[in-house]
């Protein structure tokens, strides 16, 4: 692209869009008029205005008149071209937009729900693997050998001497007539 100076006047620019644009339109047209043959010509001309309507509308049937434009008509057609193909690739991107719209929308749907069986089968997991912990702490032969040593001493000190005592303080039945003694007293005297 040439260099415009800061202070470039718009026929400057202008000129320069044009020689940019139109070398590779005006090499494209003439390869188009290489061809001899009127059929291949009709054929070009035909899926060219097909492409390019605004381009060659009036050169589909038109053989013998000259493809060269002048550059402000051509740089129009050219623009509102690239506006019509622009036009028509928005209309065709709508149900592409749509598609993948809904397939986004269902792809987070199936990450939710996988999400919720993984929180599932973690918390399971976790419950499965605490009471293995539990069961195995409680199963091993340490635990074992601790569990059998205290019932042991348990039963040594209740059916022992001075677990006869303790029985008797704790279960004695005297301690029911004693709270009902206590009890009726504390009824009649009021200050008591």
């Amino acid at each position: 692209m040439a260099l415009l100076a800061p202070t470039a006047s718009s026929s400057d620019i202008l000129a320069v869009m044009t020689t940019e644009l139109v070398a590779p339109v005006s090499a494209a047209m003439s390869c188009a008029t290489m061809a001899t043959t009127p059929a291949f010509q009709t054929k070009t001309f035909a899926s060219l205005s097909f492409l390019f309507p605004p381009l060659f509308h009036n050169h589909a049937n038109k053989h013998s008149r000259s493809l060269r434009l002048q550059p402000a008509a051509l740089v129009r057609r050219v623009h509102n071209s690239a506006a019509r193909a622009w036009m028509l690739a928005a209309i065709a991107a709508q149900p592409i937009l749509w598609l993948v719209y809904r397939a986004l929308h269902f792809a987070l749907r199936i990450a939710a729900a996988l999400v919720a069986v993984a929180q599932t089968v973690l918390r399971l997991s976790w419950q499965a693997l605490c009471q293995a912990f539990w069961w195995h702490l409680w199963a091993c032969p340490s635990a074992t050998r601790l569990r059998k040593r205290l019932y042991l001493e348990l039963g040594l000190t209740i059916m022992g001497p001075s677990g006869n005592g303790v029985l008797l303080v704790v279960l004695w039945p005297g301690w029911l007539v004693l709270a009902a003694g206590i009890w009726g007293l504390s009824t009649i005297v009021p200050g008591a």
